[in-house]
């Protein structure tokens, strides 16, 4: 492939989403603007368009599907099932089209690196956690701990449309097949070290947050209630009962602590262990910017995560983040924020405690993560990809071990 590196990249790009919608759409509609800008773009396949920037001749889009009479089954079997169906059709796509490039997310993406290689492609597979193995154990431990039953993962041809089962067959088999793997955190990079990826391969492209839209407020650090924000869903996987036991035995006065997302099944009998009113659970905001606005710290304990993108909107507000090191976050100790380890309540009684009783310190770590985030916006994310992809059109794959 060395001819590559005299010309642009053809590239093809898949997402099991709506470009330009909320949360991932968002997220993968920022990237293929800048592909498009490189006149790289030969296709995104997608389930739908939700922006006008791309030309809708650069967009194949999955409007009527074949597994859609199966939409009443639970979403752990019905979203495999369209996943599956997208990377069928990426992959007649690639064959049709021809690509340099092809980049996919993971448990969506084993027929489509396939063709890729056939027509002497690149193959790019995203990872927004971390690997496989080692994000299910965690999860296993955790749900041992507070007495969680999980259904049994399914077995045999079955695995394929089970989304547990999946992440650890149809996830480990792209990882070993793609010839580069992209994450989002350097946390990340050394769970797919640990189980002997070669690391040479994964690329860590961080997460991005809109500066001019998140913006801090002087109104939310002299406020006269303490408040700590958890924003994402609140489940096991996000060290939730680690903040409740933490936050109970604080018992701050004029303090709150306010969870803004779904609330999962795994963790409703651990929130009913917790009668505190200072406690408060909002399931949805249409406004995050005004929510951080509003708060004097920023909290997400997570044991399984790739780099959480409220942590970034939470910093360009000007709070201070506190996070586990799986948390992903580009925030430092003692330096926007605080880490603190996995599962450890008291750690986090007392960091809060630190928090609720130093205004200046917040004002300082807030302020700091802000001028850091700074330089996290999505052309940098686009620049960072962008080289991996020239990278990757020049040199080709890899040697395999």
């Amino acid at each position: 492939m060395k001819e590559h590196s005299e010309r642009i990249p053809r590239i093809i790009y898949s997402c099991f989403t709506k470009v330009g919608a909320s949360g991932l759409g968002i997220d993968t509609f920022e990237l293929l603007k800048g592909i498009h800008a490189q006149g790289a773009l030969v296709k995104g396949v997608f389930y739908g368009n939700r922006q006008r920037e791309i030309p809708p001749e650069r967009l194949h889009l999955i409007r009527l599907h074949p597994v859609y009479p199966f939409s009443n089954l639970s979403s752990r079997y019905y979203y495999p099932l369209k996943r599956m169906y997208l990377d069928r059709v990426t992959a007649r796509v690639i064959r049709q089209e021809g690509c340099d490039i092809f980049h996919g997310w993971s448990t969506e993406s084993l027929r489509s690196i396939e063709a890729a290689h056939e027509v002497g492609g690149i193959a790019f597979v995203e990872r927004p956690s971390l690997h496989p193995r080692v994000a299910t154990a965690l999860l296993e431990e955790e749900y041992e701990r507070f007495g969680v039953r999980r259904a049994r993962p399914l077995t045999g041809w079955l695995a394929r449309v089970d989304a547990v089962a999946r992440d650890l067959t149809v996830g480990i088999e792209e990882i070993e097949r793609a010839d580069r793997i992209v994450v989002e955190s350097p946390f990340a990079v050394e769970t797919f070290r640990d189980q002997g990826v070669d690391v040479r391969k994964v690329i860590v492209a961080p997460r991005a947050v809109d500066t001019k839209r998140f913006i801090p407020s002087e109104a939310n650090l002299d406020a006269g209630v303490f408040r700590v924000v958890f924003v994402g869903q609140v489940c096991l996987r996000k060290g939730v009962p680690y903040l409740l036991r933490a936050w109970s035995a604080l018992r701050l006065p004029r303090a709150e602590l306010w969870f803004v997302g779904p609330t999962h099944d795994d963790v409703k009998p651990v929130l009913r262990q917790f009668d505190d009113p200072s406690i408060k659970y909002v399931s949805w905001s249409d406004d995050p910017v005004r929510l951080y606005q509003s708060a004097s710290a920023f909290v997400l304990p997570s044991l399984v995560e790739g780099s959480a993108k409220v942590t970034y909107e939470a910093m360009a507000c000007g709070l201070p983040v506190v996070v586990t090191p799986n948390a992903g976050s580009v925030a430092r100790d003692g330096k926007e924020g605080y880490v603190v380890p996995i599962r450890d309540a008291e750690a986090l009684q007392q960091t809060l405690l630190l928090l609720y009783r130093q205004p200046e310190l917040r004002r300082q770590l807030g302020a700091a993560g802000r001028r850091l985030v700074q330089d996290y916006t999505w052309d940098h994310h686009r620049a960072t990809m962008w080289a991996a992809y020239q990278q990757a059109a020049s040199v080709g794959s890899l040697p395999r071990a």
